[in-house]
């Protein structure tokens, strides 16, 4: 027990127990839990019983438990903790066995007895340990518990189970010992450890719920004639309420009016350490200020996002693309084997990337071809010119072998619905002479009879916009140090942060954390986010300021409840522009028609046009200028704004061909007012 307690508090010792920096709340708890009590044990007789038992070596039972403690901030997510419960630790112990018994009127060799032994213990203890927050609202702790248990109350019973008719000669009745009494008990060392997650109950955090996992596990045997070792796994639920302390790191709110130019306009400080003649230890200003969409500033700090509904139009491009000289099918493309293909599900890829989308072309084929069981799928093979000799002469058919096989093995397409075809060159090829264009001629083409199948995927979900633009944070540092770092973080979990920046000497004055569409759909589930300032000394001693942003979302239920009015948002991409041209082909005039019956003359369109990156990038960007125009002139009543990009941006990997033909598009942005 002595090295049990020494280990414990070298422990505690090595986490800054002396430390009141950066610390947490103060916290009490009260809880209840129900216990699955667990005994290892090695006994076969208690008191005067003579059972024929061959022994006992473990217990069950259930219990409720209480709880209480108090958790004591030594350093930033890390508390101390002191508890105090009652445990009951009611355990049965059982044996069935099979033996030859004399019993009234006849021997039996296989009479059925049931050797038991039914106990009743409880335990006040006390326990001492540490808690770490592993991330946002989720809490281990592990420590030691000293407990003072009762005397052990038994019962030892032999009953007869089989033959059910039978009675013990002995006895004249089904119970051949049965017998009470109690054992003392000495105290009880074990390991405790709980895993919890905080339900916060009021807004300001005070108070919380903390359902939870614990386990205690017996260190030491508690009863010699037993040899009992208690041990249990409870689940159980908490009460919480946290409260501050008075530190001296108090924070005092001082108006700092050398941020800034404006003074009317930025925000008050808080200072921390603000004694600023202990320049050697610096004082760390941070204050952080929300700007939403208009400019406007906010002193409450969050990030507002809004639900809104969308619909998600993704074009099919109807080539699968090959290596040269190869007919096999290239592993970027999502193979699925049979029994994958009974999960797949096109409205769960809302979320999913464009060319991860594209690279599931041939499941979202085959599910459509079940779909609709009379279409039939035309598999035409081509080649590229620089595929040349013997072997060319036969990669269209064996390319086009490899998709039918693929449909008929994975999806169970008849072969009969499946049509082969070849061509020296594809229907519309890339005719500039840069390789990655005649790369792309080195292909399959599918055209079916049934324009479901090929049509775009429409997809419908919900997505997060931001209303709130950024958070810019201010700081200062008061300090004469001629020689540290600093690094600035926001997080949910440190590990994998939102936004992370840092260098040597003197921060800037203004950080912005951008709340882009990105960030929101990575934060819509979380309640808050954790920023962090640190400044690292030259001899690596660190000071820390911290603070929590929270989240607010405005949802689809609570703006119908509120009545406010709402918006649609949609995206969809026009792609199959031939090779260097921007007039609309048929394929994409199809694409328009179902743009028109999801949009109406109120909607907002911006119209985006973009291009691979072959070719001179002037020329590009006026043919994607030409592109947007061809598009917003089918829009005539719409309000509609045209960015013709060109190459500037990239939007898919140029690399492969598949990219560089989604990169020849043009992408509508449709806010469509929702009626009330």
């Amino acid at each position: 027990m002595k090295k049990i307690l020494t280990i414990l508090l070298i422990l505690l010792g090595s986490l800054g127990l002396s430390s009141k920096e950066d610390t947490d709340e103060h916290t009490v708890t009260l809880g209840s839990n129900l216990g699955l009590n667990l005994f290892n044990s090695d006994f076969t007789n208690l008191g005067n019983a003579n059972s024929c038992c061959p022994g006992f070596q473990s217990g069950f039972g259930t219990a409720i438990n209480f709880v209480g403690s108090y958790n004591y901030p030594i350093k930033k997510g890390t508390k101390l903790f002191v508890s105090l419960d009652y445990m009951s630790m009611n355990s049965d112990f059982v044996v069935d066995e099979i033996e030859e018994i004399n019993l009234i009127g006849t021997i039996r060799k296989d009479a059925r007895i049931e050797q038991r032994v039914d106990s009743d213990l409880n335990s006040i203890g006390f326990g001492l340990g540490v808690i770490y927050e592993l991330f946002d609202s989720f809490d281990a702790s592990l420590g030691y518990r000293l407990g003072v248990t009762s005397d052990l109350s038994y019962r030892q019973t032999e009953i007869l189970i089989e033959p059910s008719e039978g009675l013990f000669q002995e006895t004249e009745s089904k119970t051949l010992t049965d017998v009470s009494g109690t054992i003392n008990s000495s105290l009880m060392n074990s390991i405790i450890g709980k895993i919890a997650y905080r339900l916060y109950t009021n807004s300001d955090r005070t108070t919380y719920l903390n359902p939870n996992i614990s386990f205690n596990i017996g260190l030491n045997s508690i009863n010699s004639q037993m040899n009992l070792v208690p041990n249990s796994l409870n689940f159980g639920i908490d009460w919480a309420y946290s409260f501050s302390s008075e530190s001296s790191n108090t924070i005092e709110v001082i108006k700092e009016e050398n941020i800034s130019p404006n003074k009317k306009t930025e925000p008050e400080i808080a200072l921390l350490n603000s004694d600023k003649k202990k320049v050697n230890n610096p004082s760390v200003i941070i204050r952080p200020v929300s700007i939403d969409k208009n400019e406007q500033r906010n002193e409450i700090i969050q990030i507002e996002l809004d639900e809104v509904n969308s619909i998600r139009m993704v074009p099919i491009l109807n080539y699968i693309f090959f290596d040269k000289d190869s007919s096999s099918l290239s592993p970027r493309y999502s193979a699925l084997n049979k029994k994958e293909s009974y999960s797949f599900n096109t409205s769960n890829l809302f979320e999913v990337n464009t060319l991860s989308i594209y690279h599931h072309i041939l499941n979202i084929i085959g599910s459509r071809m079940l779909e609709y069981p009379d279409s039939e799928l035309r598999i035409v093979g081509t080649k590229s010119e620089i595929e040349t000799g013997e072997i060319a002469k036969i990669l269209p058919i064996e390319r086009a072998k490899t998709i039918r096989d693929y449909l008929v093995k994975t999806w169970g397409i008849s072969e009969k619905r499946l049509i082969l075809t070849t061509s020296e060159k594809p229907t519309v090829p890339s005719t500039s002479a840069d390789v990655e264009s005649i790369e792309e001629n080195q292909r399959v083409e599918l055209y079916s009879d049934n324009k479901k199948i090929l049509e775009p995927l429409l997809l419908k979900d919900t997505l997060y916009t931001t209303i709130t633009k950024e958070i810019d944070f201010y700081t200062i540092i008061d300090t004469n140090m001629k020689d540290y770092s600093w690094s600035f973080k926001v997080y949910n979990d440190e590990s994998s942060p939102y936004f992370e920046v840092g260098g040597r000497f003197e921060p800037p004055i203004k950080t912005i954390f951008p709340i882009t569409e990105e960030v929101a759909n990575q934060i819509k589930d979380k309640n808050e986010l954790t920023y962090r300032f640190d400044l690292i000394r030259q001899s690596e001693e660190q000071e820390s300021v911290t603070g929590k942003i929270n989240i607010s979302i405005n949802s689809l239920e609570k703006k119908k409840r509120d009545k406010k009015q709402d918006f649609r948002i949609d995206k969809y991409s026009l792609i199959l522009f031939d090779f260097d041209k921007f007039d609309l082909n048929e394929k994409n005039k199809e694409i328009i028609e179902i743009i028109r019956k999801n949009i109406n003359k109120d909607s907002e369109l911006i119209i985006s046009g973009y291009s691979d990156k072959i070719g001179d990038s002037d020329y590009n960007k006026e043919l994607s200028k030409k592109r947007t125009e061809s598009v917003s002139s089918v829009f005539p009543e719409n309000k509609k704004e045209l960015y013709p990009y060109g190459e500037s941006i990239i939007l898919f990997n140029n690399k492969l061909p598949e990219g560089r033909f989604y990169s020849r598009t043009v992408i509508i942005n449709a806010t469509t007012p929702i009626k009330k």
